[in-house]
């Protein structure tokens, strides 16, 4: 099930686009209104990342790559990087 919503509490447990009021795209799994699962982010900029969510968090296994180009492929703790990536 696919979606397209502006408000992330029309969003139960399901796959959907989100649009944040500052520009950002996330596309991916919700669960209970928090980004659960696989997903992307996007910024205006051009920065994204792709990875797991974990209750809103940027967890598990990632793959930021900066507007400049440079990327960070690894875990990520707690909407954190972790280790060497």
């Amino acid at each position: 099930m696919e979606a397209e919503a502006t408000e992330k509490n029309e969003i139960e447990s399901r796959k959907a686009n989100f649009t944040y009021k500052d520009g950002r795209i996330f596309c991916g799994n919700f669960v209970s209104g928090k980004r659960h699962g696989e997903g992307t982010l996007s910024w205006p900029n051009q920065a994204r990342y792709q990875g797991h969510w974990e209750d809103d968090d940027r967890n598990g296994w990632g793959e930021l790559t900066y507007n400049s180009g440079d990327k960070y492929r690894g875990e990520w703790l707690d909407d954190k990087q972790h280790g060497c990536g």
